[in-house]
């Protein structure tokens, strides 16, 4: 599988997830959900190569171009309220939830005519605040590829892509203060572990940029 064809995939059928303000930003979500989360659910395969999930039912994405970050996107899961306005526009389906594109002021008229406030109309919304990427830990698939060196050039790339991402994010302690563990470490006023944490982050990334950059 191509990481690009799976990286727009992802943008385009689990925006509340993925989709940001542009493709950039957008794409860098989805490298941290396949390189850094533990569990993501996509496994390797024996020879190496990344594979959906068998329960995948992904949609294949149109082109994602500039203007599909501008559009509004709107989501319910009750049918009956978007059957006429589905027709001949974009729109899929995830789970129970419908997505589609829509007038806003036809959205706004049907929501204030729902019989009872669990038929309305939502506006999803796009991941427009700063990624924070999730930290490594010996299990986790980066890690992974460190030690087996399996990749092939595209997949690497976007591995080294959110690498130098997460660096850039570590080295800069206003962004730092922003993840998640190091909230908790500072709960706890440990000033080693907050020190210790934030280093073991830095030196894997930089080891895996030198190890494996173009």
């Amino acid at each position: 599988m191509k990481l690009n064809n799976l990286v727009e995939d992802l943008i385009y059928n689990y925006p509340s997830l993925f989709r940001s303000i542009n493709y950039k930003t957008s794409r860098l979500r989805v490298l941290n959900h396949l390189f850094l989360v533990i569990g993501n659910g996509y496994e390797w395969d024996v020879t190496k190569r990344f594979l959906e999930d068998k329960n995948s039912n992904l949609i294949r994405s149109p082109y994602l171009d500039k203007i599909y970050f501008k559009r509004d996107l709107y989501f319910t899961n009750i049918n009956e309220l978007i059957l006429n306005l589905i027709k001949d526009r974009y729109h899929y389906k995830i789970d129970n939830n419908i997505y589609f594109e829509c007038e806003s002021s036809k959205i706004e008229e049907i929501n204030n005519n729902a019989s009872n406030s669990s038929e309305i109309i939502l506006k999803a919304q796009s991941n427009d605040k700063p990624l924070i990427p999730y930290s490594v830990f010996d299990s986790s698939y980066i890690s992974e590829i460190y030690k087996c060196s399996y990749l092939n050039e595209e997949w690497l790339k976007g591995a080294i892509d959110i690498c130098e991402y997460a660096l850039n994010f570590y080295r800069d302690e206003e962004q730092f203060k922003h993840h998640y563990d190091y909230k908790a470490i500072h709960k706890n006023q440990d000033y080693y572990a907050f020190t210790r944490f934030r280093q073991d982050q830095i030196e894997f990334f930089e080891k895996f940029i030198f190890k494996y950059e173009f």
